[in-house]
């Protein structure tokens, strides 16, 4: 069934060969596709690169968190190392 006019989905989403299965070298990850944002942070503000920081909050609301609280006490009490430069190392 064809997009409604009215519809955000643009209709060559329809298309068959459009909408063919990607191989995996085409598909990036999460962290890959997080890292292409721009930072509007203050260099001076940066602790973490926003890529790592994204993809903690997104864990954490898929984990249930709701808030920036939750999300702050999730990546606090995590059973892995959610800081990319202390990855692997102990605390």
């Amino acid at each position: 069934m064809p997009a409604d006019r009215s519809s955000p989905i643009p209709a060559t989403v329809a298309d068959p060969d459009y909408a063919r299965p990607l191989a995996v070298g085409e598909c990036l990850g999460l962290l890959q596709r997080l890292a292409m944002l721009p930072d509007p942070r203050d260099r001076r503000g940066r602790r973490h690169p926003l890529a790592s920081v994204l993809a903690v909050s997104a864990a954490a609301v898929a984990a249930g968190a709701r808030s920036v609280t939750a999300i702050a006490e999730w990546a606090t009490d995590a059973p892995w190392p959610t800081d990319p430069g202390r990855a692997g190392r102990a605390p």
